[in-house]
């Protein structure tokens, strides 16, 4: 018996029925980006998954990118930049 909530028993990456990329893709998105690829290139080669990507909504597990609050990352950069508390 799986606990509810345990992420136990659920379809994760290529195995998920609405997946469309494969490990192997979102690996090689990553690469290419870290590489100087633009997001927007990859989108063209990949689809909008992409960006999704990149934003921690799906992949996380993956890829080590956390989900983020839009904009929250970039405020939080420009703060300790600023010296800024927060």
């Amino acid at each position: 018996m799986h606990r509810r909530g345990s992420g136990e028993g659920h379809a994760r990456g290529s195995r998920h029925a609405r997946a469309v990329l494969t490990e192997a893709d979102v690996l090689e998105i990553v690469r290419r980006h870290q590489a100087g690829e633009s997001k927007v290139a990859l989108t063209d080669t990949y689809g909008a998954q992409v960006w999704s990507i990149f934003a921690g909504r799906t992949w996380g597990w993956l890829t080590g990118i956390d989900r983020q609050i839009p904009g929250s990352w970039i405020a939080r950069e420009q703060r300790r930049d600023h010296g800024l508390p927060g």
